[in-house]
């Protein structure tokens, strides 16, 4: 079983999800970031690679990847710290970046890395599923998944668009209103495969976490760490365990 199957599968417990943009503010603090949410209780820590034009984010992480890239964040430094947190740790670790990113990488030199430093998934965010086979293969082929996203329009799609899914699905519910498709979404996942479910969140409240849960399989929460981090940098360790902790206590018992 791997790490991710492990992290859903106790039963009766939902399992939360974070992100963290690496390199913001520094890589050091990325690592010890890392080691918070996860005592805090994350089950699953999405490491975002840095890129210049983050044009699907909000302003929080568009913020965060751009301070990242003026400090010098590279793909190959976050591999690096996949790697670190790998040798500490056994949480399980989702990559997550832009296409161009990885093009420039190369995407089987980067497969190849991030299943060695020891990372369990990988996200290409800009990357519809039409497209998803020129990364996909190479991933497979390093013992990598990519992680399928359902959105509300993806509908009759569904079972094509989670063919290959293995280990996790992202319900995507980041944009406002989004949330109210969750039922549907996670109804459609669960008639499609047997592969856990997440709702994409972009910053909720333990409540709206908790809702969110009770319909999937968990949440993967995408801009509230890092919202702190902005706001207090190198200081932020003591607030982000205090959140994720509320976050996970709710998710852990929705």
């Amino acid at each position: 079983m791997s790490r991710i199957a492990r992290a859903f599968a106790r039963p009766g417990s939902k399992a939360l999800a974070t992100f963290l943009t690496c390199g913001h503010p520094d890589v050091e603090t990325t690592l010890s970031l890392v080691a918070a949410v996860s005592a805090a209780g994350a089950d699953v820590v999405v490491l975002g690679i840095p890129f210049s034009d983050p044009t699907i984010e909000g302003p929080v992480l568009q913020a965060a990847n751009v301070r990242a890239c003026e400090a010098g964040v590279t793909t190959a430094d976050v591999i690096s710290c996949a790697r670190r947190v790998r040798e500490a740790s056994e949480v399980p670790l989702v990559v997550m970046g832009y296409a161009n990113v990885v093009y420039s990488y190369g995407i089987a030199r980067f497969a190849a890395d991030a299943a060695e430093a020891g990372c369990d998934a990988v996200i290409v965010s800009d990357v519809p599923f039409e497209e998803s086979e020129e990364f996909s293969v190479p991933l497979g082929e390093a013992g990598l998944r990519l992680v399928p996203f359902v959105a509300p329009s993806t509908r009759d799609r569904t079972p094509e668009v989670l063919s290959a899914a293995a280990d996790l699905v992202v319900c995507e519910a980041f944009a406002p209103g989004a949330a109210e498709h969750l039922p549907d979404m996670a109804a459609r996942v669960r008639a499609a495969c047997d592969v856990p479910c997440v709702a994409g969140l972009d910053d909720p409240t333990p409540e709206g976490a908790a809702r969110a849960a009770a319909l999937c399989d968990g949440v993967l929460v995408e801009t509230g760490v890092m919202r702190i981090v902005s706001e207090r940098g190198r200081e932020a360790l003591p607030a982000v365990r205090e959140h994720v902790a509320a976050l996970a206590d709710a998710v852990h018992g929705a």
